[in-house]
């Protein structure tokens, strides 16, 4: 899946999930807006093969993706808390919340 520039994003980076706009489009890959800001530089290039395995349009899809991923690694329940408004983080899940 190719993304047009200005669509929103959710990319599964480490336990959480980045969530960008496209600035870039490029041949087979694309990259978000906060790429200048970027820390790390393997966060803000995505590959168009990893549409709904790493990257997203829907956020329901993405938790999904990262709690099953999370859920096979930890074995144990675990939520997903937005932090930011550009990033939502694994958390442990506490009864009654």
């Amino acid at each position: 899946m190719k993304p047009e520039i200005g669509t929103k994003v959710y990319c599964i980076y480490k336990e959480g999930i980045l969530v960008d706009n496209v600035a870039f489009i490029g041949k087979e890959s694309f990259i978000i807006e906060s790429f200048g800001g970027c820390t790390y530089e393997d966060s803000w290039e995505w590959s168009y093969e990893d549409y709904n395995n790493k990257w997203f349009t829907k956020l329901e899809k993405a938790k999904e993706k990262l709690l099953s991923i999370a859920e096979e690694r930890y074995k144990e329940q675990l939520k997903i808390k937005k932090i930011y408004d550009d990033w939502y983080e694994l958390v442990e899940y506490e009864k009654g919340r």
